[in-house]
């Protein structure tokens, strides 16, 4: 037979329900934090990150390579120069301003 009454049980199911309450609060909270420090550090990156995937495209485009050596030379140079400015940024941020910057050659070469 077990020593705990209902009541005892009821209580510590209560203190649990509370703090549980709490840290979904506390977890919205850190989110919200969270989110708005990575919008901030992903507009970084690209306000600084767009200029020179544009300059990387430009100075790939003559090398006698294939378009993914191309592709893979920009990304690097590119990826260099925003940890060397900003820190860590994610691989996938930088291939993304690349692959931009490729699409939008026709429009950057007929701004030169």
């Amino acid at each position: 037979m077990s020593n705990t009454t209902p009541d005892f049980v009821s209580q510590i199911w209560i203190g649990f329900k509370a703090e549980a309450v709490k840290l979904e609060a506390g977890a919205l909270a850190l989110a919200h934090t969270l989110g708005a420090a990575a919008v901030a550090d992903f507009e970084e990156v690209v306000r600084i990150g767009a200029p020179l995937a544009a300059q990387a495209v430009i100075g790939q485009a003559a090398n006698l390579v294939s378009g993914q050596e191309k592709f893979g030379g920009a990304v690097t140079s590119v990826m260099q120069q925003l940890e060397a400015a900003v820190g860590p940024v994610a691989i996938e941020d930088v291939q993304a301003l690349v692959q931009l910057a490729f699409r939008s050659l026709p429009v950057i070469a007929a701004a030169l």
